[in-house]
């Protein structure tokens, strides 16, 4: 958490009697005996933090006791962090305690650490003679979980190599084997293990991202090149290529499952929300119009469904956020091809373009946009698609074959450009802005989950190119290893 917050309660002259969790817990001593007298002097709330003022008497004397006690919003409960006494034991007169002033000021930062500090200022009335004390001042460090650490994980289909990156620094680590010819990479939910799926091993190599160590090669079946995880993070499914096949992974186990046939030449994979169901692109044969389709595959049994005719070869897939529909392009038809997840049917085909290639959706499930040759010109163009009406808008004159990026925020999309150069695009009016030059052959785009930076592959130069998304301005080129292919952000 960033100590940048500086907001602050000030209570003066008040007593309050609001009760609160664990207010017997200041008053220590026995649980059978009679608890002793005591109140809540004043309490201060504040976003995430709460302090508690509490008097206790001592014995049945004139004497009392004041405690601090402070309290940390931990999902959605007031969790006691730390206790400070205010003044001396039995300091205060208990009949005529109450504050004279009361500052509470939330995450201030510690004197010699990151560790963030509550400070608390307070002045309690001796008597109404003697009148107010001088302020008392007490801090205490809040267990504040650091933010996780961002790593880039890049696939280098030349090297046989994935390079983590440390986001914060740009600085590489050490390179990490794996298979020949790596060629995807899926990281499960909760961040802890990468899987690169090795396209000429026919294996896939689970990383641990805590330590960068590669684990033990998982065999799964020919020419695997394509990952996606369920989820729930419970397995990772590997469409196989060269054999027809999904092969099913235990990421609690690193073992492979049973394969589950489905089409002719599978190299995408995507999975509905909830984890029912599995959605396999099968290219299908080269100039064979129907061998092409989608295969989808029941998640708790492993097993495939009917092939869905898309009267073509499937050459891009994706799934809307609700998980309610499939796009497909199919590239020599010419059309995108909406699937019903519910009925498993294929409705009315788009017409987009000349080979239709890589699609994607924004996170807010509006848009679907479709890399495409224009009929015409023959220039490769981004065509979007309402998904409320499946209908296509003008094609935007900017991009490549390859799948484009868009920030979590579903404003911008960034598309390679192939020619060094990256271009960002405004979904709300579809007109690209000024390109970016990155560097040579920009090959695939990742963006960051708080959408503060893309982060580029250039296949050509053996880089990656952070762009910073609030300006549009790119930063150093990071070295990694020979073509860049595919990346993946933990």
């Amino acid at each position: 958490m960033n100590i940048s917050l500086r907001r602050a309660a000030a209570v003066c002259g008040v007593s309050l009697l609001a009760p609160l969790p664990a207010a017997s817990a200041m008053a220590g001593g026995n649980a059978n005996a009679s608890p002793p007298q005591q109140h809540q002097v004043a309490v201060t709330t504040l976003t995430s933090f709460k302090t508690v003022l509490t008097a206790t008497r001592v014995g049945t004397g004139l004497k009392a006791t004041v405690t601090a006690a402070g309290y940390q919003n931990v999902a959605g409960r007031w969790k006691l962090i730390r206790q400070e006494r205010i003044g001396a034991a039995g300091e205060w007169f208990w009949y005529s305690t109450e504050v004279c002033g009361l500052t509470v000021t939330e995450l201030k930062p510690g004197p010699s650490s990151a560790l963030p500090w509550d400070t608390l200022t307070v002045s309690l009335l001796i008597t109404p003679a003697l009148g107010c004390s001088a302020n008392f001042t007490e801090r205490w460090g809040r267990q504040v979980s650091p933010p996780p650490a961002t790593t880039v994980y890049v696939v280098n289909r030349g090297s046989n190599t994935v390079t983590p990156v440390n986001a914060a620094t740009g600085t590489p680590g050490k390179a990490i084997g794996v298979g020949r010819y790596p060629y995807a990479i899926a990281i499960t939910p909760n961040h802890k293990t990468a899987y690169v799926a090795n396209y000429l091993s026919g294996t896939v190599t689970p990383i641990d991202t805590a330590t960068n160590t590669a684990g033990q090669a998982v065999k799964v079946g020919n020419e695997p090149a394509a990952i996606a995880i369920t989820p729930n993070g419970k397995t990772a499914y590997v469409a196989n290529e060269g054999s027809g096949t999904v092969t099913p992974i235990s990421t609690a186990t690193n073992t492979a499952g049973p394969p589950t046939k489905v089409g002719r030449y599978p190299d995408d994979i995507v999975i509905a929300r909830g984890g029912r169901a599995a959605y396999v692109a099968n290219r299908g044969a080269e100039n064979v119009r129907y061998s092409g389709g989608v295969t989808p595959i029941r998640i708790a049994t492993n097993t495939p469904g009917k092939l869905i005719s898309v009267n073509g070869p499937v050459d891009g897939i994706a799934i809307t956020p609700n998980g309610r529909t499939v796009y497909v392009s199919t590239g020599p038809v010419d059309t995108v091809v909406p699937i019903s997840t519910a009925t498993g049917t294929a409705g009315k085909p788009i017409a987009i373009g000349d080979s239709a290639k890589g699609i994607s959706i924004t996170p807010d499930g509006r848009t679907a946009y479709v890399s495409a040759t224009d009929g015409l010109s023959h220039t490769m163009v981004l065509v979007p698609i309402r998904t409320g009406s499946n209908t296509a808008g003008k094609p935007i004159r900017a991009g490549s074959p390859l799948p484009v990026a868009i920030t979590p925020n579903s404003k911008t999309v960034y598309a390679p450009a192939g020619s060094g150069a990256v271009v960002p695009i405004s979904t709300s009016t579809n007109v690209p802005g000024r390109a970016i030059r990155v560097g040579n052959g920009p090959e695939a785009i990742a963006i960051t989950r708080d959408g503060q930076t893309a982060y580029v592959a250039n296949y050509g130069s053996a880089s990656i190119t952070p762009i910073r998304i609030a300006t549009n301005t790119p930063g150093k080129a990071i070295k990694v290893g020979n073509q860049p292919w595919a990346i993946a952000i933990a």
